[in-house]
């Protein structure tokens, strides 16, 4: 066996491994998100961060390793690749699970989504209703986080 082909392989078990551990990071941040734990979420973005630069790393590994091979540096080279190796190979298998465990993270990113637009929506009207009743509380706050509302304005008085 070819040692380009070698080291696509152990590519794409390494990319498995960080596909899961970003799965599992979107689950993690996913029952944040429902049980409203914001501490949890920092670390859950750290360690998201982290895990796709590893990823991304590992996706050029693949693909430099792809067109070493002479196939294009994408899903489709590697579709090609595949079909030249025998069906069963721990290859074939190793990209087929790397698909799924990449399929079930988007799913679980795009939910996370629908979560994070609901708590900002929530939040907004919140912030809506608190506002309501008094006309001056949305201009409080200027762009700096500093009030905005000119407390000099007017003579003020003397007491005697």
């Amino acid at each position: 066996m070819n040692t380009t082909i070698t080291s696509l392989h152990q590519c794409l078990e390494e990319e498995v491994k960080a596909m899961a551990s970003l799965a599992e990071l979107l689950e993690k941040e996913q029952a944040a998100l429902v049980d409203g734990k914001v501490e949890d979420l920092s670390k859950v973005t750290v360690n998201k961060v982290r895990v796709i630069t590893d990823i991304s790393e590992l996706e050029k590994i693949r693909a430099r390793q792809l067109m070493t091979l002479g196939f294009k540096a994408d899903k489709e080279g590697m579709q090609a690749w595949l079909k030249q190796v025998p069906a069963e190979s721990d290859t074939g298998r190793c990209w087929t699970k790397l698909l799924e465990i990449t399929s079930k993270a988007n799913e679980n990113n795009r939910t996370n989504g629908i979560l994070i637009n609901k708590h900002m929506n929530y939040t907004q009207s919140a912030l809506k209703i608190l506002q309501q009743n008094d006309p001056v509380a949305g201009s409080l706050y200027g762009p700096s986080g500093h009030t905005t509302i000119n407390k000099t304005s007017g003579r003020g008085f003397a007491a005697r």
